[in-house]
Parts: structure tokens; sequence; C-alpha cells
């Protein structure tokens, strides 16, 4: 309903052509002359405005417990707020139909010419007799019969954009307009202070909900008590866009920054305290910043124009890279399960908005000095540790759902994947481009930044974790530079291959640098490899740095097996030797890729002819316990079998 004078606001329409027609009119139980009953008896009228707001509010301070008398009292608080609300469209209705008869000096008597003034100052009067909006209980009641204080909380929303009409339409008529004076406060100046207490409560709406939250929660609920709260947000958007638009006042984003007592250029102070002043009482002030900003910015993606096209809404990078920037400040950084919120709601950002190659570039920045941290939360147990048993075509399948990882799936991710997974879900959507758009220059703008942390000392530094989040990156990247190429112009498509053979490669070249003295580390570069293989299988061209690859595997798997290494300490023997979980994993992997589609054929030949021998050979071995020699020969059997359909 709001919106709906929201738009009769902008297109300068009446706020209701059939209301008010009638020569006199019922206000708050009294008869009145409709045509100049605001005219002369505007004091009178705002209060018992203000009386009818003063009874809400002292019924608001009983506490009631009987559901009968709790019906009654519902019901009284309920007309009080219509009546209250028919008055402030009445105001809005008068001051419409009387600036459109005034239109030359001559015709303005005094009343008229004062009117505009007292109005001002009633208003003035009127909002600091409502309070604050925070200080008001905002849930929404389960049952139909609603509290007062319910009642008043919905009241000073409706009264505040009450406000807002009359005066931006006050501003609208007497701009430019001579015979119109005002005493102090001009219309303009005070939609400035209304819009920013305005904005201000509504954020301290948010702050109390966000208190009772913890980050897993945060993720699947809004700052939104009611629908009545995201309304009031959606029009203050579009009400300072198209105010900004017609009297170039300050855009939208602006007064949101300063409604979080936060300067996006300079100022603020130096302390993670001062960046939000704004949010005073907040719990995590940080957190309710991005978690507004997330969600108000939701709000506004996109509206129709008057022509019927699509518009979309400026976007505010500036204020989350500088949330970023403190949330993932190497002196104060947070808990793991607050990076996470944190990244799914820039993720939802990079949904709505064009992506920020700056946002990407420092996150990078953070992650590419703790790549061997297991990014765990010590209350969930292992769940988001590296998981060695998963099989290389699982892994790139579950790589695949992350780029980019969809909305539907964000909820629950935040306690099944890492912050740098999430990490990982935002490069990979920059990489292919918002909304499906092909990001032609994204690569080229990011792909130096990620290949200067990578060298020589720095794989060699890498352990099982680290290796782990290496192959998932470089993956991420393969698939994210693939899923642009399938969606390239012809023309561009040769390039987006090129970038694919260029990733592939520089990822093998990385890998041969990597230090496997343990087995650990050693089976999370074959299971890289195994990954890079089952991504390219997907390629009508294999990449030539790839044919290397069944040879290296089962050259190392020759040596192993002729010369067993050192048991490693803290574990890695049992039964079949030090070198077990490598034919282990050799043989798993293998009976995926003859299970899997015709794109393996160019490695099958490598893979069997010198592997198969030392996998059986290990499997024979004295060392070797009987269920190896089993898994070996049923290993033998499948490859048989395969072998033979094909034929």
């Amino acid at each position: 309903m709001r919106c709906e004078q929201e738009m009769r606001l902008f297109l300068r329409l009446d706020p209701a052509p059939t209301a008010y027609e009638v020569d006199v009119s019922t206000l708050f139980g009294f008869a009145f002359v409709t045509e100049t009953a605001l005219e002369e008896k505007s004091s009178l009228l705002f209060g018992l405005l203000r009386q009818a707001i003063m009874k809400l509010q002292n019924m608001s301070h009983n506490n009631i417990l009987d559901f009968g008398q709790l019906k009654g009292i519902h019901c009284e608080a309920e007309g009080i707020r219509k009546e209250c609300v028919k008055f402030m469209l009445y105001v809005r209705i008068s001051i419409y139909r009387w600036l459109d008869v005034c239109t030359t000096p001559h015709t303005v008597s005094p009343l008229q010419d004062s009117l505009p003034s007292r109005v001002l100052a009633e208003l003035s009067s009127l909002l600091q007799h409502l309070g604050s909006l925070g200080d008001f209980p905002a849930h929404q009641p389960s049952a139909k019969v609603y509290p007062p204080s319910w009642h008043l909380f919905h009241l000073n929303l409706d009264m505040r954009w009450a406000c807002l009409d009359i005066l931006y339409r006050l501003q609208e008529k007497t701009t430019g307009f001579q015979p119109y004076r005002f005493d102090c406060e001009t219309p303009s100046s005070f939609i400035d202070d209304l819009v920013r207490s305005l904005m201000t409560d509504l954020v301290q709406v948010a702050v109390n909900k966000h208190n009772k939250l913890t980050p897993f929660e945060e993720v699947t609920q809004d700052p939104f008590p009611c629908g009545c709260v995201r309304e009031m947000w959606t029009m203050v958007l579009m009400f300072l866009d198209h105010r900004h638009k017609t009297f170039l006042t300050q855009p939208f984003w602006a007064e949101f920054s300063l409604a979080l007592g936060h300067a996006t250029h300079g100022g603020g102070g130096g302390g993670r305290g001062g960046m939000v002043e704004g949010l005073r009482g907040a719990r995590d002030p940080l957190a309710v910043g991005v978690w507004l900003l997330a969600h108000v910015a939701s709000l506004g993606v996109a509206k129709t124009t008057r022509g019927g096209e699509e518009e979309t809404f400026q976007s505010n990078w500036p204020l989350m890279e500088e949330f970023l920037r403190k949330c993932f400040d190497s002196q104060h950084c947070q808990r793991e399960e607050r990076l996470r919120a944190t990244l799914t709601h820039t993720l939802s950002l990079c949904d709505l908005w064009e992506p920020s190659v700056a946002a990407v570039a420092f996150l990078w920045e953070f992650y590419s000095k703790r790549l061997n941290d297991l990014f765990n939360v010590p209350r969930l147990g292992l769940q988001g540790l590296v998981n060695a048993a998963t099989s290389p075509a699982l892994l790139l399948a579950d790589v695949r759902a992350c780029c980019p990882l969809s909305p539907a799936h964000r909820a629950n991710s935040i306690q099944s994947r890492s912050s740098f997974q999430l990490f990982v879900a935002i490069l990979s959507g920059y990489l292919i481009g918002r909304c499906g758009r092909p990001g032609v220059r994204s690569w080229a703008q990011i792909k130096g930044r990620i290949y200067s942390k990578f060298h020589k000392r720095r794989m060699q530094d890498l352990g099982e974790a680290g290796i782990h989040n290496f192959v998932r990156l470089f993956l991420s990247i393969a698939v994210a530079v693939a899923e642009r190429r399938e969606t390239s112009q012809a023309a561009e498509e040769g390039a987006a291959e090129s970038d694919l053979q260029e990733v592939t490669s520089r990822m093998l070249e990385l890998l041969d640098l990597v230090n496997a003295d343990s087995m650990a580390v050693r089976l999370a570069v074959w299971r890289g490899l195994f990954s890079l293989c089952h991504l390219r299988c997907d390629s009508a061209a294999v990449a030539p740095a790839l044919l290397s690859v069944p040879s290296r595997l089962c050259s190392e798997l020759g040596s192993l097996v002729a010369a067993p290494p050192p048991v490693p300490r803290g574990g890695g023997g049992g039964g079949g030797g030090p070198w077990w979980p490598l034919v282990a994993s050799y043989l798993e992997w293998t009976r995926d890729a003859l299970d899997s589609d015709q794109g393996w054929r160019p490695w099958l030949a490598g893979l069997l002819a010198a592997g198969l021998a030392d996998a059986l050979r290990a499997a024979a071995s004295s060392s070797s316990s009987r269920a190896n020699w089993h898994e070996g020969l049923k290993f033998l059997c499948d490859v048989v079998a395969t072998m033979r359909c094909g034929v």
C-alpha cells in the first residue's frame, strides 16, 4: 500500500483521489470543514493527533496477560492507529489540493501564507513526540491479536513516511515560489534530518535483531523483523534515489553510510570500534554493517523505469571493501565462523553488483598467506577439514558445485564449507562473470596476482592441507575459465581455450615443485593430478602437458614399490608397507577412470601399461596383506572385463 502511495508521490498525483470529497469530514471524532480545517485548525488537529499517540503509548506500557482483555485492547489500539493514519492522509490531500489552487501571489491569504511554516513546526513536534523505533519490540506476534506495542511500532513507521510525503510535496511545490515563506527550517533541510533519523532508527532495529543471532543463524535471516520494515527500507531507498535525481541531493548510499556512522573516505578513527559508531549497542558492529548492507542492497538491485526498461541500482563496493579490510585485518582477524558469514554476504553482493576486482584481490592477499590453515570451526569437529578419502572425481564435482555457489546452497554452506572455499567461490564467480555474462578481462586482471604467490619455496612449504587448498584453487580457476569458454562468442573461444591450457600447464609445473616427503602430501598431489585429468576429459583438445601425467604417476609408483621409503614418523605403515595407500589410491582412481566416459582414453593406456604391473607387484609382495592381494586381483578382473566390453 505504501509503495502505491510512493509512486503517486513521484508522479505528482493526488494521494487519494476519492477521499475527502465531502464538505464536512470527521477527524478524531469531531466534524470539520474539509477544505479549511487544516488551514484554520492545524494546531488543534495536530494536538488531537498527539493525544491519540500518547494514549497508545500509555496502553503499550501496561502488561496484560488476560487474552480476552488483550483482544479488546488490540481492537482499540488498531482503531487509534487507523485514526492517526487517516488524519495524516487528510493533511497530504489538503496540501496537494490547496497548493494546486494557489498558483499566483494575490490568491494567497495570510493564513495560507503561514501554513507551510506551521505544518513544519507541527511535524517537528510530532516526530519528537514519537520517539525512536528501536525502543519498541518489532517482532511479528504469532497470534492475530497484536499487543499495543506492536501497533505503536507500526504507527511510528506510518507517521514517519507520512511526514516524508508531506515534506516532499511542500518542497516540490514551494521551491522557487515566492509567496510562501518559512520562519526557520525549510522542507529540504527538514527532509535531510528526518531521513537520517529514520535510517538510524531502522539500523537500530536491525541491531536489536542481530544481537540475538549467531553467525550461522545470521546467514539464514534478514534484518527486517517484519514485512513493514522491509517495505520501509525499500521506500526510503526509492525516495532518496528519486530525490537525488530530481533535486541533486545526497544519494541513498551516502545517507546509508551516515546512518552507520561511517565515512567511506577518511575519518572514522583507527580502531574497529570507531568504524561504525552509529551501531551503538551492537554486539558485533562490523557484522551488523555487512549483514545490513547485503540485504538492503538486494532491495534495490533492479527497478523498472517509466519506459519499461530495467535499471540497475548503483552499487556500493567501496563500503563493502572497507568492511572486508576491517574483518580480515591481520592484527584483529575474526573467528572462522564470522569469516564464513561475511563471505556468504559477499557472495550475495557479487550476484547483485558487478564483481569487484579490488575485493577479490584483497581476499586473495589474505588467503594466499594461509593456504596451510585448516579453516575449521572447533565446535563443528571434523566438518570442513581436509578429507583424505575424497576421490578425484568427487573433488572435481564439489569444485563444480561451487563455481559459482548457487544462492540455494549458501544457507547450509556456512557449516559445510570453509571460508577458503567460499573465497574460491567468489573468485570463480568473478572469473565467470555476473549473471552468466563472460568476464573477458577477468582472468587477465587477476592471474598475475595469483601466479606471483607461488614459487619453489612456497610450494615446498605446503603441507597436506596446503596442497588440498592449492588444488581446489586451481581446479576452480580451470572450471571457471572452461565455463567462460563455453559461453564466449566464437571470436573469444580461442582465447578462453588458451587460458585453460595455461592454467593446466601452470598447475602441473607448480605440483612438480612440491616436496612430497610424506605419504599424505604425495596422495594430495596425486589427487590433484587425477582431478585435473577428470576436468580435461570434458575438453575436445587434451592439454599436451597432461599426456605425461600417467607416466609420471607410474614412475613414482614403480620407484616406491622397488625401493620403499622409510615409514614416516607418526604412522603411515600398516599392512602392505608405507606405499600401499598410494597403490590403493591408484587402483581406486583408475577404476573410476575406467567407469567414466570415453574422454579418459588418452590416459588409460599409460595408466595401465606400467602402473598395473607395479600395482600387482605391490599387492603380491611379502609385506602385503591377503586383503590387498585380493584387491589387486579384483582390479585386474575389472580391467579385463572393461576391455572386453569395449572391444
